[in-house]
């Protein structure tokens, strides 16, 4: 098994003095990974280096074939690893396959058939020799991707490789790239905005913020087990209610909300949940995910808590539901999904949080 492994890689822009990566430690090994983070947090930047494109100020490369791990120049990067950018810059002066060909690793003796291997896997047959401008552009989208894996690479580096796509040929798109990354060995490494990619696609997510790893580990873990409020809003919709906490034994902690009515679970009453060790301050939230919060149309219950609804929004699996209830304080926003497409703006519902899944969390 093949694994690249990154450690404490710094990136400064002299001319702005900005620190685009700070201390960077990742691996890439054959299950595939995705990166987010927010637009200028160094992600481009880091695909760059990984790739052997760009130089780090500081930082260590190490090579594991299988039989121990050696250091390696980032030069060497560019026999392992390819690099596929946002923008498509590819000349009009040589053919389909004239460009595939000449990415070809130079030590390759093969390169005429496995040109013509990767121009039947993305299926630009009779299309060898036109010229990219003769192309509509999800072949031209094809053709980027034919010429990245050319070079043979163990890892091919994704920058939104599907952000200028429309719908219909991003889903063709990507079955047909897991069936060619299969049969060719290759693992991929994403970089995107859209998370639906992440958890479809990836088994490990490193979260970019300020130039650092934030949080990584499982992309659902990081769904649902965000480590502060940045991480909750950043991957979607998130209830996040200001919460004091008494720490009692190791792992547990009674928690109070002052801002909520007393006919809310979690409200006057103390219930022992799932603790966050950094939430140990009076600013922490009790969080939990859409999903944790079931709706009814008051009519149909008396149990929970009453509500009204202030906005749906259309959703691919389900509708989003904004409600709110009033508060000693201030009007307390949550936000529920109706599955069923039932709930109606204005209405008034039942809510019950499903409190396994309640976390608390440092703001």
């Amino acid at each position: 098994m093949y694994q690249l492994e990154f450690k404490n890689i710094c990136k400064t822009f002299d001319h702005k003095s900005i620190s685009a990566l700070n201390s960077v430690n990742l691996v890439l090994s054959s299950d595939p990974l995705a990166i987010m983070g927010p637009s200028g947090t160094g992600k481009s930047t880091l695909l760059k280096i990984m790739s052997g494109l760009v130089k780090p100020d500081s930082g260590e490369v190490y090579l594991n074939e299988g039989q121990g791990a050696k250091r390696i120049t980032f030069e060497e990067l560019k026999k392992w690893v390819s690099y596929l950018p946002q923008a498509l810059e590819i000349s009009n002066e040589k053919t389909i396959f004239e460009h595939i060909q000449a990415a070809c690793a130079p030590e390759n003796d093969d390169s005429y058939y496995y040109t013509r291997e990767l121009i039947d896997l993305f299926s630009l047959h009779y299309k060898d020799d036109q010229y990219p401008n003769q192309l509509s552009f999800g072949q031209l989208q094809r053709l980027a991707f034919a010429i990245a894996l050319a070079s043979r690479p163990k890892w091919i580096l994704l920058d939104e490789p599907f952000a200028h796509l429309d719908l219909m040929l991003e889903k063709e798109l990507k079955i047909e790239l897991a069936q060619v990354f299969e049969q060719l060995g290759v693992t991929p490494v994403l970089v995107t905005h859209a998370f639906k990619d992440v958890l479809d696609n990836s088994s490990k997510l490193y979260l970019l913020h300020y130039g650092q790893i934030y949080q990584s580990g499982d992309p659902l873990d990081l769904y649902l087990q965000p480590k502060d409020s940045f991480v909750a809003r950043f991957f979607g919709p998130s209830n996040l209610i200001p919460v004091s906490i008494v720490l009692e034994d190791a792992g547990r902690a009674q928690v109070f909300s002052e801002s909520l009515e007393e006919n809310l679970d979690f409200g006057a009453s103390v219930y022992p949940m799932t603790y966050n060790q950094s939430a140990a301050s009076e600013f922490a939230f009790a969080f939990f995910r859409p999903e944790a919060l079931d709706l009814l149309p008051e009519n149909e219950s008396e149990v929970g808590i009453k509500a009204k609804v202030q906005k749906v929004s259309i959703g691919e699996n389900g509708n989003l539901v904004e409600v709110s209830l009033l508060s000693k304080n201030n009007q307390i926003k949550l936000y529920a999904y109706d599955r069923f497409r039932q709930i109606r703006k204005g209405q008034k519902v039942r809510m019950q949080v499903r409190l396994d899944q309640v976390r608390i969390i440092s703001s």
